[in-house]
């Protein structure tokens, strides 16, 4: 299989995210598994509950060591756990709040500089 991703992935083993689906105000905790320029990849124990499907519009809180990541992203697809439960979501970011922008790149650029990519 192709590998089809514009951005390489870094692995983020201490980071969480809120989501909220902007209809609701109901707020969910995901650890973040890995991101990208590009994206992230949110997982917990169970989606159960969750409203959630591809093309589902999320808001996001990245909590990160350089701070707090408001963004706003498209569910691109499920992450299977296992048995039949999903595990997770990939997440394809379009937009940013003021100056989120600025700490999503340097996050980033700290994270190459550390050699964390995924191979």
């Amino acid at each position: 299989m192709d590998d089809r991703r514009a951005h390489p992935r870094f692995r983020t083993p201490d980071m969480m995210a809120m989501v909220r689906v902007p209809e609701s105000s109901l707020d969910y905790y995901f650890h973040v598994e890995n991101l990208s320029q590009s994206g992230l990849a949110i997982v917990t124990k169970t989606l159960k509950g969750f409203p959630i499907e591809p093309g589902r519009v999320i808001d996001l809180e990245v909590y990160s060591p350089s701070g707090n990541i408001s963004c706003r992203g498209v569910v691109a697809r499920i992450i299977p756990g296992p048995g039949e439960s999903p595990l997770g979501v990939g997440v394809q970011v379009y937009s940013f709040a003021p100056g989120a922008q600025q700490k999503w790149d340097s996050l980033i650029e700290d994270m190459a500089a550390r050699g964390d990519a995924l191979s």
